[in-house]
């Protein structure tokens, strides 16, 4: 960890509020704005051992998003939380929704970003799974 701050507590809820903004809307260039052109994100779940599935850069952000957005259905997002060390952002909060195999899923998660020069460079997704319905 860097010994001085990259990003101050206010700078990341800053970038985190545009950043939730364009992951919802899947805004591409909002996301351009807040991600490092090589960005990699390590999702909660997936193949890829221990790292789940593994994509890069905004399209393949914009991949997830897509395939999310027809095959999850009623996704909420509740008590998000941001806190940062100045060269990382951890995120905290609920998600609920059905999958794409039509399960229920109400989980706790939290994110870990690494930032590089005031933009989003990798987000590492950890989920509390528990008994899907």
């Amino acid at each position: 960890m860097s010994s001085s701050p990259e990003i101050s507590h206010a700078q990341a809820n800053e970038l985190m509020a545009r950043f939730g903004q364009a992951f919802v809307s899947r805004d591409d260039e909002a996301l351009r704005r807040c991600l490092c052109e090589n960005f990699v994100w390590h999702l909660h779940e997936g193949p890829e051992r221990p790292h789940g599935q593994t994509v890069t850069g905004i399209e393949g952000m914009l991949e997830v998003l897509l395939a999310r957005e027809k095959n999850w259905q009623e996704v909420r997002y509740s008590d998000v939380g941001v806190s940062s060390d100045g060269s990382r952002i951890i995120q905290t909060f609920r998600i609920c929704g059905i999958d794409e195999h039509g399960r229920a899923f109400d989980v706790r998660a939290v994110d870990l970003y690494t930032v590089d020069g005031g933009k989003l460079a990798s987000k590492d997704s950890y989920w509390k799974n528990v008994a899907r319905d």
